[in-house]
């Protein structure tokens, strides 16, 4: 029997495939499930990107669409059967949100105002900005005012399918909602201007946070070179709480988050009404090509730093015609200005903004930092008289000898010279030069008397040939009153008395001279029974500066200035009139006349009613009696009191910066009159009253920034269009100094700008050394009068008064509801700032016609402002303040979304985002003024929804829901129909 135990071939391997295939079943299934999950968490992400990419690109669409919204709003025509004031916006407070009641989108809240967002919120509006963005619920106070909050709005494009335009509900593919506040009057916290203005004349920037010049001007470098900006004002504040340590950075705003103690960043409103970037434009001007004063100057730089020119200084560029234009209407017709426009006119402004105090010529009314000449008196020391000496005759028998004696010029004589400083408050300057005054004057023996003229004079050189017998010689140091603190234009005034010696070239050289004896033998040329008089005629009285021995004013003078053009003084002499002093004829010579005999002056005080004018004869008349020392001359006030369109007082201003700085420095030159360098020959018993001087109607008459009384009279009260021919901006049309809006509602921002605006442009305000050490003492601010330092208080009430006096004219009238119209046309209204007021011209701001809104202080200063200080307010407010400044923050969420359940959306993803955006209050025009409109405007050619984006237009609780996106929007047509420039200046993700 066979035992066969071997099992069969490969028995034992059965079912091993079976394993590896469910063994990889099993991987391929775990493998599957892992890239599956995989692949989903892919998917979210890419998704979410995708989403999150969507929500970025969404905010820029959001923030254009708002732009759009809020630019409605301004355009349009009428709100509420009312003028739109177009240039600001009437939304109660500042802010403006995505929140109107058509449609289920709008019940939920948008929560955009996070930490994060309030960061960039100047700190004064953080509150404003949290009660605005808090919806109102019913029964709360001011519930029916629409303060509804930040809502969600549809975000929707059209899209186009083979059954055309789909609905509104398909084209949804977002939603979104802002906060748009209104900063257009926030300082700027990246620029310092320290350039453009020194830390004593900073007046509308945050220069006054910085310690010194030094510091404003790194910081303004830094920004430049660097390009290293603060994007947000916790920045800022950050840097500025630490500078005094640059190696820590400590945020007091996270001070203020977690402890909730009120920092002073956050307790002085005046330090954050602040923004993080800003831009002014120029207010659009009549003239389509307006001179740029600060691109274009005025004149040369070589005849700002020459102290006397050898030639006419001459206008550079466009300038000269220009001014021209602005001054074209209000010249005297038939009157030849040429001369002024070419000679005059650039002379005056090359002394007005040198940094020297020496006239470019004297020749020619002065506007130079320097004493003028006003009055010119004789006192009786300096008369001669006739007496007798006994003598002998040819015949040794006793006689009388008439004599015309000269002894009371023994030792020394004097004559009085007035002189004018009408200028303010210049103690502080950092020049203060002594003058003197020089006089040479000769006494001309008329051997027959005839009454003489200014003219009477010429070709006669001076000398015992011609009976110019003394020579009177001196000088005198000129009172120091200009270093003091003048505040009354009585005070302009001082009477420098100077003693003069004789030098006689009579026969003999003694201080008499025969005339005729009692036996009737004439002497020395002289007939008998002829009538004689005596005349004091003056070469020149002139003040030197004895810094630089340059002199600043001489009287008479025919030529630039001493020296000039190679004439002598002697030529000049013979060649021009004279101011004289002529003495009451005597008595006919004779043996029996009765002695002593005074030959008293016919006049002894000559003045001139302008000392500007004062290097010409013919404006210069006689004066029944001269001024007690310190009084302005009769003239003077009687041609002041005329208030036909003449300055209201003597004062006068200038620059020394070196170059303009506002088109309304202007105003401080003398208006273009008909220039002769010497006038008519003039008798001084007739020339005696104002008008008959030759430049009377000059007198007194600068170029005019406003009315000066009347508007009606054309010629002598309306003011001249220099803001309609100049402004004074950088090469792109921004201003350089202006930040601030004139129509804002904030009054510390209206004071940030005003209490930095000079009364005077020298002195505008001291801080002392204990402010600039950084001590606890308050600055000491000159008041209105200029009679006293004032303490804060006085001073925040001056302040309150004008910034009250700007909101009312912004209140109290439809100011902005025609383009034609800005504020600077309200300027000059008399309604509103009671500069001319018929009833009490005595104060300033009349609080009868500007009542102040509640709270406020209108302001009352003893005496009205002079007219400097006019002129100071209102050149340098309108450089500092500036309409065309509407500045918009934007604090901006926006969603991708999807459809839900229900009527509701589902969010996918969304962001949100920080934007300041810049819009011109003006349409944009070309040079003829056409409106200009961008090709990209977004309209069907024949609708009038004109708009910078696509997005259609939902306004103002409107159920604005639409099947046609191009369709004119709800309120389209009550909109104007014009384009308005913005700019994105700044647009800043903010991240989750």
């Amino acid at each position: 029997m066979r035992n066969n135990t071997n099992p069969l071939p490969g028995r034992g391997q059965r079912g091993s495939a079976l394993l590896i295939v469910l063994g990889f079943l099993s991987f391929m299934m775990i493998s599957a499930v892992a890239f599956a999950i995989y692949m989903r968490i892919e998917r979210q992400a890419s998704s979410n990107y995708r989403h999150a990419a969507s929500a970025r690109h969404m905010l820029n669409a959001a923030l254009y669409r708002a732009m759009d919204e809020v630019d409605s709003d301004l355009r349009a025509t009428t709100i509420a059967g009312a003028p739109n004031p177009r240039k600001f916006p009437t939304w109660p407070g500042r802010v403006r949100t995505s929140a109107v009641v058509n449609s289920a989108d709008n019940s939920a809240n948008a929560r955009v105002l996070t930490l994060g967002a309030l960061a960039y919120i100047p700190g004064i509006l953080l509150n404003d900005v949290r009660y605005y963005a808090l919806p109102r619920p019913a029964g709360a106070p001011n519930a029916g005012m629409g303060h509804l909050g930040a809502k969600w709005r549809p975000l929707s494009m059209p899209l186009i399918t083979m059954e055309g335009l789909n609905a509104y509900e398909e084209a949804v593919i977002g939603r979104y909602a802002y906060i748009c506040i209104n900063v257009s009057d926030m300082l700027n916290v990246n620029y310092c201007k320290a350039e453009v203005r020194d830390g004593a004349e900073n007046r509308v920037s945050i220069g006054h946070l910085f310690r010194d010049d030094a510091q404003r001007k790194a910081f303004d470098k830094r920004v430049k070179e660097s390009d290293i900006n603060y994007t947000t004002l916790q920045d800022f504040y950050s840097c500025m709480f630490e500078m005094a340590d640059s190696t820590l950075f400590r945020s007091p705003w996270h001070d203020y988050l977690n402890t909730g103690y009120d920092y002073e960043p956050f307790r002085n409103a005046s330090k954050q009404i602040l923004i993080t970037d800003g831009v002014a434009m120029a207010e659009p001007v009549k003239n389509p090509e307006p001179h740029n004063i600060l691109t274009h100057p005025p004149v040369s730089d070589a005849y700002l730093t020459t102290l006397q020119p050898d030639k006419d200084v001459e206008f550079q560029g466009t300038f000269g015609a220009t001014l021209k234009e602005a001054l074209k209407d209000n010249v005297s017709a038939g009157v030849d200005v040429t001369r002024s426009f070419n000679d005059i006119l650039p002379t005056l402004l090359a002394d007005y903004l040198d940094e020297d105090d020496v006239p470019k010529a004297l020749n020619m009314p002065s506007v130079e930092l320097a004493p003028m000449i006003s009055q010119i008196s004789v006192p009786p020391l300096a008369q001669a008289f006739i007496t007798t000496r006994a003598a002998k005759n040819a015949d040794n028998e006793d006689i009388l000898i008439y004599t015309l004696d000269f002894t009371r010029l023994l030792p020394t004589t004097f004559i009085n010279v007035e002189v004018m400083w009408p200028f303010k408050n210049t103690s502080l300057r950092t020049s203060t030069p002594g003058y003197t005054v020089e006089v040479l004057a000769y006494l001309k023996v008329n051997k027959v008397h005839a009454d003489q003229n200014s003219g009477s004079f010429i070709g006669q050189a001076p000398g015992p040939a011609s009976d110019y017998l003394i020579e009177l010689k001196g000088n005198a140091a000129a009172p120091n009153q200009w270093n003091s603190n003048i505040i009354d234009q009585e005070q302009t005034c001082r009477v420098v008395n100077i003693p003069l010696t004789a030098i006689f070239n009579t026969p003999g050289g003694t201080p008499n001279l025969d005339l005729i004896d009692s036996d009737g033998v004439p002497y020395n040329g002289f007939a008998a029974d002829s009538l004689i008089s005596v005349s004091l005629v003056l070469g020149y009285v002139r003040i030197k500066n004895n810094t630089n021995n340059k002199y600043v004013d001489c009287v008479p003078t025919m030529i630039r200035f001493p020296g000039a053009n190679r004439i002598t003084e002697a030529d000049e002499f013979q060649a021009s009139q004279k101011i004289f002093f002529q003495s009451v004829p005597s008595p006919a010579l004779g043996k029996n006349m009765a002695v002593p005999i005074d030959l008293t002056y016919a006049w002894t005080c000559l003045e001139t009613p302008d000392p500007r004018f004062n290097w010409k004869v013919s404006n210069w008349i006689k004066s029944d009696v001269p001024e007690a020392d310190g009084r302005l001359n009769k003239s003077t006030r009687d041609i002041l009191a005329l208030n036909d369109g003449r300055d209201a007082d003597v004062f006068m201003s200038v620059s020394n910066a070196g170059k303009m700085q506002s088109p309304g420095e202007l105003g401080y030159i003398i208006r273009p009159f008909a220039y002769q360098p010497t006038g008519p020959v003039v008798d001084f018993r007739e020339h005696k009253d104002p008008d008959k001087c030759h430049d009377y109607d000059a007198m007194f008459r600068t170029i005019r920034l406003y009315d000066h009384g009347d508007p009606g009279d054309q010629i002598k009260r309306r003011h001249d269009a220099i803001y309609q021919n100049f402004i004074a901006a950088n090469e792109d049309g921004s201003l350089i100094g202006a930040r601030v809006n004139p129509l804002s509602d904030i009054p510390l921002v209206l004071g940030a700008a005003v209490e930095r605006v000079p009364l005077d442009y020298w002195v505008s305000y001291q801080i002392t050394d204990a402010v600039e050490k950084g001590n606890a003492v308050p600055p000491k601010i000159r008041d209105g009068n200029f009679s006293k330092l004032m303490e804060g208080s006085d001073w925040k009430n001056f302040t309150n008064g004008w910034a009250n006096c700007l909101m009312n004219v912004r209140n109290a009238t439809a100011i902005n509801t025609d383009l034609t119209k800005s504020l600077k046309d309200e300027y000059n209204s008399n309604n509103y700032f009671g500069w001319y007021s018929a009833t009490d011209p005595d104060k300033v701001l009349d609080p009868a016609a500007n009542p102040p809104p509640a709270g406020g202080t209108p302001v009352n200063l003893s005496k009205a402002l002079h007219e400097v200080d006019r002129k100071m307010l209102y050149s340098f407010t309108l450089d500092s303040f500036s309409d065309r400044q509407q500045l918009f923050l934007y604090i901006i969420s926006a969603e991708a979304t999807a459809p839900s359940l229900g009527d509701s959306v589902k969010s996918l993803a969304g962001g949100k985002a920080i934007a300041l955006v810049w819009r011109d209050p003006y349409p944009k025009t070309d040079k003829a003024g056409k409106v200009v409109k961008p090709s990209n405007m977004y309209n069907d050619g024949t609708k009038t929804n004109t708009r910078i984006s696509p997005w259609y237009q939902h306004h103002r609780g409107v159920d604005d829901r639409s099947r046609e996106p191009y369709d004119d929007d709800p309120d389209s047509l009550g909109r104007s129909n014009d384009y308005f420039e913005q700019k994105v200046l700044y647009f800043k993700y903010l991240e989750n």
